[in-house]
């Protein structure tokens, strides 16, 4: 039996059937007019440091380092553990190549803002790199960089800080 023929002998389950998509797309059509904003992530948050790693806080990921930090530049910390999540060891800080932060300030002056491609296509070389107490900072793409950036263990997971961490929090 056919669709059609099945709507004739149920004129009752074709009205009901009907009146439903109706009222879902007219429900669709409110909901969309309404103007309900989708709800925004909270940022995804980062160890970050103002002395070469003896104290952690945590800020947003995507901010630009170095600032500043009660007076002092802070730069990201990257933290990992090697398989016991209990024992954080710091890898390397990271900071922004002064080249970048040039560009980024000239986004900044023209009132334009930065294409997010730029920092994809560039990848790793918008980056300096140390290890902890080290006084000279390198290209993270460089050959040097990426010793700096090698953890001291095979198995190692790059850390974020806990769930619920908040810009500014005093982390251990």
């Amino acid at each position: 039996m056919s669709l059609r023929e099945t709507m004739n002998k149920n004129k009752n389950i074709s009205v009901i059937a009907t009146v439903v998509v109706i009222l879902v797309a007219l429900w669709f059509i409110w909901y969309q007019i309404k103007g309900e904003s989708i709800p925004t992530a909270p940022p995804q948050m980062a160890y970050y440091t103002t002395d070469e790693g003896k104290t952690f806080f945590a800020e947003d990921q995507m901010h630009e380092t170095p600032f500043k930090q009660n007076g002092a530049d802070a730069v990201r910390a990257w933290r990992y553990t090697c398989g016991d999540a209990k024992d954080l060891k710091l890898g390397y800080l990271e900071r922004y190549t002064p080249e970048f932060l040039k560009q980024v300030a000239q986004s900044k002056a023209a009132n334009t803002p930065m294409d997010p491609m730029i920092i994809v296509e560039q990848g790793d070389s918008i980056y300096e790199v140390k290890k902890p107490g080290q006084a000279r900072w390198v290209k993270k793409d460089s050959a040097a960089g990426q010793a700096v950036i090698k953890p001291s263990c095979n198995n190692a997971v790059w850390q974020t800080p806990p769930s619920g961490t908040k810009p500014g929090d005093k982390l251990s």
